[in-house]
């Protein structure tokens, strides 16, 4: 069945819409109702919610709304691809440059075709006797200027472990991103349903993106290896047509997937063509293939926390598990595993297994990608399940899957979750923590992915949430912004991305506040902001993407509509 309104009744309730401006920016805000459960509830709510997002469309003749499903609703975007600019000024920023410096300032940044040109100090320095000590050289021409009037401006952040899987709908995931300066992403394998072994439709995604025809972020491509390929002499030929097409690298998942001699092979293939090899190590591959032997074998990353802890067992070859445990049961899989750690010896940890991931790191290709976030659920579920920014942003059939008990649903485990369970999580995290922190100590370089999209994970929040983990574990703010920025253009492998400097790509973040004394001034609309006043904007100024200025209370307010129009259509 379908619905169409035409051109005239869109224009009426476009009218209505507008007499409703206020209370939408009120409920925005988090003032009135949306602190409660009574907005959802109030029928009156839900219809002025449809009449804003059909009012939005009243732009189009005729619009069509699928009652096939919610899930396929997606409201017209309002946040269009924005110009691009050749010759970019932004003037008196504080500058974090991404490589753990400090800040400094105040400089001018001057950007031409996307790439850093030149930064200078905005006002010239002279010494104690009046002599000029920098010296202005040719004015820039400019085609766009921005006075960050003292605004702190980093790089844009590099989300290095992405999912994009449909049903949700591709703006609302890329706007969640952009709104958070995420300015890149790795996409280990979200293929928009057309099957994780064809990868042709996400390179086109991807070319779209650097086309300018999509609002996104910069998207790099690792499709799963098929489950077609079984032995390690089908992997050259895969790997040359994959490397063809446009596919930057290849993601392991599968335990069929991981042996030695396979990874191995894909390890001296990949690298034949400057791609990435993302591993995520399953429990029952383990045994014969931890983190060392990946890493010596050319693995560029290692997913989440496994494959460490396994190394430095103080009795066994193989961690000791219940007679009952079940791989397969996701239950007791998640319980399981995290609690591996409870089980390393951590002083072998540190002495011998991190130096020689550390050697791999600075010597070769690998980096950490912890991803603590995705797992921090398993430690405080109440937490994860709700905070403040799912009434806004969360699509309501996504609430709806995330709190059906479904054991059979990757990672939807907590039913039964104990408190027992969430203390062994937590005593977990301290052992891994302390690991990842004694791994950056000792020189190895991390990045930042979050692993956006499962349960109570909204893309963007998780990826802030995830500096605030890296924080946890002892690292510094310059620190954790490193892993996010350069960290993550060495996952990439991209030499002139990550770090604000001449000849670096320009993807730029300006923010209100020093996000190095709270990284919570890059949430997308908190209920309050730093002083405790309800905030009724971003703390996000700006997000530039090859030479596009993007607007995040925008790209926010894209995302509320969508979830408006599918909870009035969801709601009888």
């Amino acid at each position: 069945m379908s619905y169409f309104v035409d051109c005239q009744q869109s224009i009426k309730m476009l009218v209505a819409a507008m007499r409703f401006k206020q209370e939408m920016a009120m409920a925005r805000t988090g003032i009135g109702m949306i602190a409660s459960g009574r907005r959802a509830g109030t029928r009156w709510w839900r219809m002025m919610a449809a009449v804003l997002a059909a009012g939005t469309a009243a732009v189009s003749p005729v619009v069509h709304v699928s009652a096939q499903s919610a899930e396929q609703a997606v409201v017209p975007a309002r946040t269009s691809v924005a110009p691009q600019y050749s010759r970019i000024l932004v003037r008196n920023a504080m500058l974090i440059d991404g490589t753990g410096s400090p800040v400094r300032g105040m400089v001018d940044i001057h950007v031409r075709d996307g790439v850093i040109v030149d930064i200078r100090d905005s006002a010239p320095i002279r010494s104690s006797t009046g002599a000029l000590l920098t010296h202005e050289a040719d004015a820039y021409a400019v085609d766009h200027v921005i006075d960050a009037e003292g605004r702190y401006v980093m790089p844009g952040l590099i989300d290095t472990h992405a999912h994009l899987y449909p049903p949700t709908p591709r703006d609302f995931i890329y706007k969640l991103f952009l709104a958070h300066g995420v300015t890149s992403l790795r996409n280990l394998d979200g293929n928009f349903g057309e099957g994780t072994n064809v990868p042709e439709g996400i390179v086109a995604e991807k070319r779209r993106i650097a086309a300018g025809q999509v609002v996104a972020p910069r998207m790099w491509v690792y499709p799963f290896l098929p489950d077609s390929i079984k032995t390690a002499s089908q992997i050259p030929p895969l790997v040359k047509r994959w490397h063809a097409l446009g596919v930057d690298g290849i993601k392991l998942v599968k335990v069929g997937n991981q042996y030695p001699d396979m990874i191995r092979t894909l390890g001296e293939e990949t690298r034949r063509y400057g791609m990435g090899l993302a591993v995520h190590i399953p429990q029952s591959a383990s045994p014969g293939v931890n983190a060392l032997v990946a890493v010596e074998n050319g693995v560029t990353t290692i997913e989440h926390h496994y494959g460490y802890p396994e190394i430095a067992l103080p009795n066994t070859t193989i961690p000791f598990m219940p007679l009952t445990y079940n791989y397969g049961d996701e239950r007791q899989r998640f319980r399981e595993t995290l609690a591996i750690w409870l089980q390393a010896d951590m002083e072998k940890m540190k002495t011998v297994v991190v130096p020689q991931l550390v050697k791999a790191s600075r010597e070769g290709r690998y980096t950490m990608n912890p991803t603590m976030v995705v797992y921090e659920k398993q430690r405080d579920f109440t937490r994860a399940a709700n905070v403040p920014w799912l009434d806004l942003y969360a699509r309501p059939s996504d609430l709806q899957r995330w709190r059906t008990p479904d054991p059979t649903r990757h990672g939807a485990i907590f039913d039964r979750w104990t408190s027992n369970d969430e203390a062994s999580a937590a005593q977990s995290y301290r052992n891994w923590m302390a690991f990842l922190r004694e791994y950056v100590k000792q020189g190895g370089h991390a990045s930042v992915g979050s692993d956006s999209g499962g349960p109570f994970q909204l893309y963007g929040f998780q990826t802030i949430r995830e500096l605030e983990l890296f924080l946890e574990a002892g690292l510094t703010p310059l620190e954790v912004v490193r892993a996010a920025t350069q960290g993550g253009a060495r996952t990439l492998q991209q030499s002139n991305m990550g770090v604000l400097r001449p000849g670096f790509v320009a993807d730029m973040v300006i923010v209100d506040e020093n996000p190095l004394q709270d990284f919570k001034v890059l949430i997308g609309r908190g209920p309050v902001d730093g002083v405790g006043k309800p905030q009724r904007r971003s703390r996000i100024r700006s997000v530039i993407v090859d030479g596009r200025v993007y607007d995040p209370d925008q790209l926010l307010a894209d995302v509320e509509q969508i979830v408006l129009a599918e909870r009035a259509m969801t709601t009888p």
